[in-house]
């Protein structure tokens, strides 16, 4: 590789290298900002001691962990004086746990149960690698190498076993296929083929090291994949998401697939030195892209054919829905086009940088953000500010409820919108911005498809006043065109709020209706909405591509009081309508695990379903193990936990998914501390597994096996929680609960309490499902 000169920002030096990228710092700065950043000050309020932070993520702010422990007292209010932390009476001596020596704790280490001896015995470890034996002075002594066989050295405070991490990263075949752990392993192996010099430190210490790869001269490297994704102006790019970790990388690889991920179309590799803190998105159509940091095609080729070697013999992907455009979406699109109309010779930015925080540049180098908005409810409009620079006029446009007719322009420069406010309303001060040749329809200046005409028309707020039946046909038209109203897989901002809202979610008794996380879970199970119930001739999907059901169900959403049309509007309609099967709350799945089992134990789920209860078993803190006899179900299933669990940083044995019938599963003997479910009911509902059975075949062999499967898996004085109800069947009761209560007898069980369920918290009457507990006694 030719050799390249650059000049350090910080000293000024002249260095050289060949690795690719700009570089505006050497080494030797690199190396002293490093140790300047690590040089601290304890923030406990009694200490302010200097110290040097050597941990890994370079994020330690107290000297030592009792430092941090009474600072929380402090700021809890549990503390009110250093006389707190004081041994309480007595002469403060305590037996060790360990050799039983009586002996004193030092101060600020009465929590210890250990002497001084036996805690300095612990550091003196032996290499899980070479055998050599080593002395652990990392302050949370969690080293397992020794320093020749960790290239951070003592700076890394993650170590995984050998044993493990053979099959958790060496080998593609031991992932689930498709999931972010396999894509991160398939960049890996993809870099490795063009790379072999490459030392490969997923494979030697699992899939938690901070870094992915590491070479002498290139240092540590992050691999990072991406799928292409088209913006609202039809320009293709790659978005690569850079955590904590990947900070403390050197360079960074990243991969842009095709947009099904069928074909390796780009590669770049760039110094971290030229990427931002989170997120980049790599679009060779922008000004700011980086050219310098591209692989030729040609290694681009070879490692396209080692990927299509690696897709060969798998299945194809889970597919995910295809991520729908918003009604905003096309109103600001819509305002762009008429100003493009309006001003033919004002450059279009937006159109190739979606990320320009400007839409137009007129010819005397004006930058013009364009506003566009529908009316309020009072007739008013209020057009969104945003609170960043960039722009010197802002062009609003109002348009009519319907986006049929532009009916006012203002063009208002910046300096004049007051700063920090959420919104602008018009009013007649603005007279003095106002454009002529207003109001004017939409038509006569841009062409507007069929689908955007119909979803601006459906999306308006005087819909209400429009006849039913022009109603019921637009929307028939528009929604048959776009698709079933598939829920869409939730990006990591609507996954984290999903999960708070779960983690806030708690009762002291029985539980109340929540939605918690419903939304996040469904976009992962398409093939739900094609399941149906006994009482109903059509599934959600059955009825959306039948003439009759589908009109029947946008008539009732037009007949409601705020009729809805959007994609979620009408999917809630669909199901509530044909009776889909509904999703167990991972709010209750996590307040079950929180008091029946453990902390840190393992949760067995014999009839996995939706994913509720994974869900709700991993923000509690447990592990989680799944059976389920559908293998679209159980797939989905492994997506779901594997994205669930990398989110929230777990070790991948915390989430284990299988295919198999509970009737002929092998079960192992006192192998889990809590079991949870919700069985399907006989012929209740109809899933993609056939169900021939009458209903005491189904008693007898199905909940029979149940009970006496997971009672041989619990350990003793472990609890099963079961959601069953009974139901009607024709005319007549299907008692389910009392021939559970009967099954779990007969299997050992004895029956603890009973707790209640609410259903419908859309419903005025209180209607709801018991959760039967039983113990293992």
């Amino acid at each position: 590789m030719t050799m390249r000169t650059f000049v350090c920002k910080e000293c000024g030096v002249s260095f050289r290298t060949d690795l690719p990228g700009r570089f505006t710092t050497c080494d030797p700065c690199k190396e002293r900002k490093i140790r300047e950043s690590r040089a601290k000050v304890c923030v406990y309020r009694h200490c302010g001691k200097p110290f040097s932070d050597e941990s890994s993520q370079n994020s330690m702010k107290f000297c030592t962990p009792e430092c941090a422990r009474r600072e929380k007292m402090f700021r809890s209010g549990k503390a009110g004086d250093e006389s707190y932390f004081r041994i309480p009476g007595g002469t403060g001596k305590r037996n060790c746990t360990a050799c039983e020596k009586v002996f004193v704790p030092s101060p600020g280490e009465e929590k210890t149960g250990r002497c001084e001896a036996c805690r300095e015995s612990l550091r003196n470890k032996e290499c899980l690698i070479c055998g050599t034996r080593f002395r652990d002075d990392s302050l949370k002594n969690t080293r397992r190498y020794c320093d020749g066989h960790s290239i951070v050295g003592a700076a890394r405070n993650v170590y995984v076993a050998p044993s493990r991490s053979k099959s958790e990263g060496g080998d593609l075949k031991s992932l689930t296929p498709f999931t972010t752990t396999w894509w991160g392993r398939v960049g890996e192996v993809l870099v490795l083929h063009l790379h072999p010099e490459f030392f490969d430190a997923v494979k030697m210490y699992g899939n938690l090291t901070p870094y992915d790869l590491y070479d002498r001269e290139r240092g540590k490297i992050a691999v990072k994949t991406a799928g292409a994704y088209y913006t609202s102006h039809g320009r293709k790019c790659w978005k690569f998401q850079f955590g904590s970790d990947s900070r403390r990388c050197d360079a960074a690889f990243m991969l842009g697939f095709s947009e099904d991920r069928q074909r390796l179309e780009r590669a770049w590799f760039l110094p971290f030195s030229e990427l931002p803190d989170r997120l980049k998105v790599m679009s060779p159509d922008s000004k700011e892209y980086i050219p310098d940091g591209e692989l030729p095609q040609t290694d681009v080729a070879v490692m396209d054919r080692k990927f299509r070697v690696i897709l060969r013999d798998l299945p194809s992907p889970l597919a995910s829905p295809t991520k729908r455009v918003s009604d905003h979406t096309v109103v600001g699109r819509l305002g762009e086009r008429v100003y493009a109309s309006l001003h033919p010779r004002s450059d279009h930015v937006a159109l190739r940088e979606p990320t320009s925080r400007y839409d137009f540049l007129d010819e005397g180098g004006t930058k013009v953000n364009v506003r566009t908005r529908r009316p309020e409810e009072d007739g008013s409009w209020k057009f969104a500010v945003p609170h960043e620079g960039g722009s010197d006029v802002f062009y609003f446009l109002a348009l009519n409820a319907e986006g049929s007719e532009a009916e006012a322009a203002y063009r208002v420069p910046v300096r004049d919108v007051e700063s920090g406010i959420a919104s602008v309303c018009l009013t007649d001060s603005w007279v003095a911005y106002a454009q002529g040749g207003f109001p004017v329809p939409v038509s006569s200046l841009v062409e507007m498809s069929e689908s955007e005409q119909d979803q601006l028309f459906l999306s308006s707020r005087e819909i209400a006043s429009y006849p039913k039946s022009e109603v019921v046909s637009r929307a028939l038209r528009y929604h048959r065109e776009q698709g079933f109203p598939y829920p869409e897989i939730p990006s990591d901002v609507e996954l984290g709020d999903a999960l708070s809202a779960i983690r806030t979610y708690q009762t002291a008794t029985d539980f109340p209706p929540t939605t918690a996380g419903l939304s996040a879970l469904s976009g992962y199970f398409p093939h739900r909405f094609e399941s149906r119930n006994e009482n109903s001739d059509f599934s959600a999907v059955g009825a959306f591509w039948d003439d009759e059901r589908f009109k029947r169900a946008l008539a009732y959403t037009a007949n409601g009081p705020s009729p809805s049309f959007t994609r979620g509007s009408v999917r809630g309609v669909l199901t509530a309508l044909n009776r889909t099967p509904g999703q167990f709350s991972p709010g209750v799945a996590k307040e079950l695990v929180r008091r029946f089992c453990p902390s840190g134990g393992i949760v067995f789920d014999p009839c996995a379903g939706w994913g509720g209860r994974l869900v709700g078993t991993l923000v509690a803190g447990a592990r989680y193990y799944g059976l389920d006899v559908s293998a679209r179900t159980a797939n989905a299933l492994g997506v779901l936990g594997t994205r669930v669990r990398d989110y929230l940083g777990l070790p991948p044995e915390t989430v284990s998914v299988a295919c198999g019938d509970i009737e002929k599963f092998e079960a192992p003997t006192e192998a889990f501390d809590f079991a949870v479910t919700s069985p399907p009911y006989w012929g209740r509902e109809q899933y993609d597994v056939a169900e021939e059975r009458t209903y005491e075949d189904w008693r007898k062999s199905f909940l029979g096996n149940l009970f006496e499967k997971v009672y041989r898996c619990l350990k003793p004085g472990s609890y099963f929680a079961l959601n069953v109800s009974d139901y009607q069947d024709g005319g007549s009761t299907v008692p389910l609960v009392r021939d559970s209560k009967e099954g779990a007898y007969r299997s050992g069980f004895v029956f603890d309490t009973e707790l209640r369920m609410e259903k419908h918290p859309s419903s005025s009457s209180r209607s709801y499902e018991p959760i039967l507990v039983f113990k293992k006694v």
